[in-house]
């Protein structure tokens, strides 16, 4: 009788070189992670084997002058951020210690802060000129190749083939789920732009920018956050248009990736980069942000980048202030493009002092490093918070707004805002602990699902850094992402704000891979772990192609079969609702020279080209200001000239999608609006929203303003305001709807007999009563 064989083989691992603290850790790292990944599978559901739902209709090959296009767009990134890896490696390359892709992957990302800075300076001055920005592309271009002849191109040889080399040694699975997500996010950042966000105020304020020819105080809260990612997208749109932006934004992920791997071969722990790249790059909430112009990948790029460089000088004994001052700068960068990253400076800096305790017993060192880091945090962050003192009075506006600013908002909505950006909030300390297993299992919002693999994978963090000897920079890594991201949680407990220090969290998670190396049931344990990684990316992918399938449907613009602006004027399911591009592109041709178009009830902005005036729904309407501040029509005629409005453009579908708020406005109001209306407004034209994927006709309306040297209207006009407002506040499904709209008008034609339009509206709507037909 043969004896059954088993896996692994029995004398497979000899007894005396078995570590058993290190079987002991792996087993339980894999047991948390197939009962994670049993569970995740209960309730998402296996992921299955059918067909992708279906993007190209035709044809998957461009017209050639389309595939020209995309080539020249590419071309002027690739030069950009060229420019920007020359700019930051000629501070870097002569410093002992790393290797060259870390020099240069931690100097494309310094390059790329500074040109914020740039561009954030030229704004301030008002130079958005359209010959500063191919100026601009050509100095770095030229600065790269100066670089090529100093150490750049040796460096970049060796960071390719550091980078190749790390490829081939990786399991295949791994990088192949890697290279996926990279390649249909860099397809994706051809796409149109179409995230709601993005369209409000990541690439809305910087087209107002560039249209006003600076920075200049907006009617917008969003205008009023830290904005140096933002900065590089008013270079993209200026150089070219949103599809340099959104590479800019494609490149902060393939930055992170190779990031990741310099950081590995820093710590010679082989797949750990890759691996860890997968794990950030492939969860859903991180491909629905990076293929759009949001900030949460860049976010996550620079302090990524603060950490490894603040880890390579507590690793050198001589030499480390150097990189401590580049933490410092990008930690700077990051709290300069968003609030939330602000926590990593106190999370960093305490740990930097308790490290340096520990390391040296040197509490004056550790102070005098802390100090300058801290320094530098402020100094790179803090032009955007003397920007909001001079424009609007508040420094860290929309926060304190009720004590401090000039600029008015809806505090209702703001209430809606900030609780939405609160999320859940745990009762007691068991909810706490439950908090990962709640935003994994029941918060499945795609931009704030973080998929099975954060939970999954979470042994894996505490194991590598017990596992790490010497002076365990592992742990103080942990140390500095788990500080940082408590903090963040403080505040609010949307996930998608913590994506910079999950990054942080995914190299331990590379780590801990990394050390699943052997023989016998190590090699078993990393292969099942692998299969798992595999199928639950595998599952994420799945789940967000289908998003992009359903929500984007990319395939016709891609290929040419439909233009950008038409893709950019129907809406698509939870993006841009009744967008108004097609009534922007006839602004071209009817707004008259030297005037504004006044947009009311959309703030979706940034596909408009000719210059206007906006506001957010967060914000006080600015008809609404104008309204408060004028006594009578002729009043308010007087705020339209000052601001040289020549077209008012009313979407009505967006005002009654956003609601009431539009509408807040006293009886007075009314009158000094119809009066304005009776007196100024000299005619109507109404586009309608060319709906694709819906069968509706949402009208867009058009009224012209006249100025000083037109004649006065001679003709009624149609108020698509105050139609809009009976739509809205009295709809016709209302069982006592006219009777409301008649009490409406009588108080106003008793009130202000003076305006025509409220007694020829109540005539109307008593006629109507009278005969319905």
């Amino acid at each position: 009788m043969t004896r059954r064989k088993t896996f692994p083989p029995k004398n497979s691992l000899p007894p005396e070189n078995v570590d058993k603290k290190l079987m002991v850790g792996a087993a339980i790292g894999l047991l948390w992670f197939l009962f994670v990944f049993v569970r995740y599978a209960q309730i998402q559901g296996l992921p299955s084997l059918r067909p992708f739902p279906q993007i190209f209709s035709g044809s998957l090959v461009p017209s050639f002058s389309l595939i020209l296009l995309y080539l020249k767009e590419f071309i002027l990134y690739a030069g950009f951020l060229f420019g920007c890896a020359a700019v930051g490696y000629s501070f870097l390359k002569s410093w002992n210690g790393p290797a060259p892709l870390t020099k240069i992957t931690i100097g494309t990302v310094l390059g790329m802060g500074v040109f914020s800075l740039v561009m954030l300076g030229l704004g301030l001055l008002q130079l958005y000129k359209s010959w500063v920005f191919p100026a601009l592309w050509v100095g770095l271009v030229g600065f790269g190749i100066l670089m090529i002849f100093k150490g750049l191109k040796e460096d970049l040889m060796i960071s390719l083939s550091t980078v190749m080399e790390e490829i081939k040694s990786t399991n295949f699975f791994l990088t192949f789920f890697l290279g996926l997500a990279l390649l249909v996010s860099f397809i994706m950042a051809f796409v149109p732009e179409i995230f709601y966000d993005s369209m409000v105020y990541h690439l809305g304020v910087p087209r107002w920018y560039l249209l006003e020819g600076g920075i200049k105080p907006f009617r917008n809260v969003h205008s009023y956050f830290p904005f140096n990612l933002q900065m590089l997208y008013v270079f993209g749109l200026g150089l070219s248009g949103e599809a340099i932006a959104k590479l800019i934004h494609w490149g902060c992920g393939l930055l992170l990736a190779l990031l990741f791997i310099s950081w590995g071969k820093e710590y010679d722990m082989k797949e750990a980069g890759i691996f860890a790249g997968g794990a950030f790059l492939l969860m859903p909430m991180t491909q629905m942000n990076w293929w759009t112009t949001g900030v949460d990948v860049g976010c996550s790029l620079f302090i990524s980048a603060a950490v490894m460089s603040w880890a390579v000088g507590i690793r050198k004994e001589m030499g480390s202030l150097p990189w401590f001052i580049v933490s410092g700068v990008l930690a700077g960068v990051a709290l300069g493009s968003k609030y939330t990253c602000g926590v990593l400076a106190p999370g960093l800096l305490a740990v930097h002092i308790l490290l340096r305790w520990v390391q040296k017993k040197d509490l004056k060192l550790a102070l005098k490093e802390s100090f300058i880091m801290g320094g530098l945090i402020v100094a790179i962050s803090l032009p955007w918070f003397v920007k909001n003192y001079f424009f609007i009075g508040n420094p860290v506006y929309p926060f304190l707004s009720q004590k401090l600013g000039r600029l008015p908002i809806e505090p209702e909505k703001m209430a809606i805002f900030y609780g939405q950006n609160t999320g859940f909030i745990p009762k007691n300390f068991i909810e706490i602990l439950m908090t990962p297993w709640k935003v994994t299992f029941e918060q499945l919002s795609s931009l704030n699902y973080p998929g099975a693999l954060p939970l999954a994978l979470f042994p894996l963090i505490v194991w590598a850094a017990i596992r790490q000897k010497g002076s365990r920079p592992l742990l103080w890594i942990l140390a500095v992402g788990a500080v940082s991201m408590s903090g963040v949680w403080i505040s609010n407990r949307l996930l998608r704000y913590s994506m910079p220090f999950l990054a942080v969290f995914c190299f331990v998670f590379g780590a801990g891979f990394t050390f699943i190396r052997g023989k016998g049931w190590l090699n078993f344990f990393r292969i099942i772990l692998i299969i798992g990684f595999s199928l639950i990316s595998y599952g994420n992918f799945q789940g967000v192609w289908t998003i992009l399938a359903n929500s984007y449907r990319p395939g016709d613009v891609l290929v040419g079969r439909e233009s950008r602006r038409e893709y950019l004027s129907y809406t698509h399911s939870g993006m841009n609702p009744y967008p108004a591009t097609k009534v922007y592109d006839v602004l071209k041709s009817v707004l008259p020279a030297g005037r504004r178009a006044l947009i009311l009830g959309d703030e979706k902005i940034s596909t408009c080209e000719v210059p206007f005036l906006a506001s957010g729904i967060l914000d006080e309407p600015i008809l609404h200001s104008w309204l408060k501040e004028s006594k009578n029509g002729d009043e308010l005629y007087g705020k339209f000239q000052e601001n040289k409005i020549g077209l008012m453009v009313i979407n009505i579908g967006e005002i009654q999608r956003l609601g009431w708020y539009l509408y807040r406005w006293s009886r007075k109001d009314w009158a000094t609006l119809c009066e304005l209306w009776e007196k100024y407004v000299t005619q109507n034209r109404v586009e309608y929203i060319d709906e694709k994927l819906f069968a509706q006709k949402i009208p867009v309306i058009l009224s012209s303003v006249k100025g000083p040297e037109d004649s006065v209207p001679t003709q009624k006009q149609y108020n698509a305001l105050l139609y809009g407002y009976e739509d809205t506040m009295f709809p016709q499904k209302e069982p006592d709807w006219i009777q409301k709209r008649l009490e409406f008008y009588e108080g106003l034609t008793r009130e202000y007999p003076r305006i025509s339009t409220f007694q020829t509206r109540l005539f109307e709507l008593l006629a109507y009563q009278r005969n319905p037909k």
